[in-house]
């Protein structure tokens, strides 16, 4: 089990980058271990200024992971194309306005958000690697509908 862990630490899914975005620096060394155990490639940011421009200019397709639960930072980060899945973590969880399809969900416990992120990354690779003979739009279509196996019900 351990080799298996090893290889998944390197293969870096060099389409994915996770961004852990926390204002309090001393808490993100908690998260930013047990990201790279599931993709290697995790960049953190402590400042929203930097975070954005990094997102704007990205071409690799980006999960974003946050500590906090903020309805401006989500709508802001939504409307990002290269972000594929939002997931927030926040002890404190509380309702979140609007409709966010990419928000995965707002998680008490690091571990369920782990596990969540693991599965959908795992899913999102899996799509990304299959190949389709349809036309465009219906690659289009298949792959929003990944989102869907992992998306709450509904977002208040």
């Amino acid at each position: 089990m351990a080799t298996s862990n090893t290889l998944r630490t390197n293969d870096n899914y060099e389409s994915i980058i996770f961004i852990w975005f926390n204002s309090q620096e001393q808490s993100n060394v908690n998260m930013v271990g047990p990201l790279r155990a599931i993709n290697n490639n995790v960049q953190t940011f402590t400042e929203s200024s930097s975070c954005f421009e990094m997102i704007q200019s990205s071409n690799e397709k980006i999960f974003f992971i946050s500590s906090l639960n903020n309805n401006q930072l989500i709508a802001t980060i939504h409307d990002f194309p290269a972000v594929e899945a939002i997931f927030i973590l926040d002890p404190n969880a509380g309702d979140v306005r609007g409709h966010f399809p990419k928000l995965f969900g707002i998680f008490t416990q690091q571990e369920e958000l782990l596990r969540l992120v693991k599965d959908v990354l795992d899913t999102f690779e899996q799509v990304q690697l299959e190949e389709f003979s349809f036309e465009q739009d219906k690659i289009f279509l298949w792959s929003q509908l990944w989102k869907e196996e992992y998306r709450p019900a509904k977002m208040h």
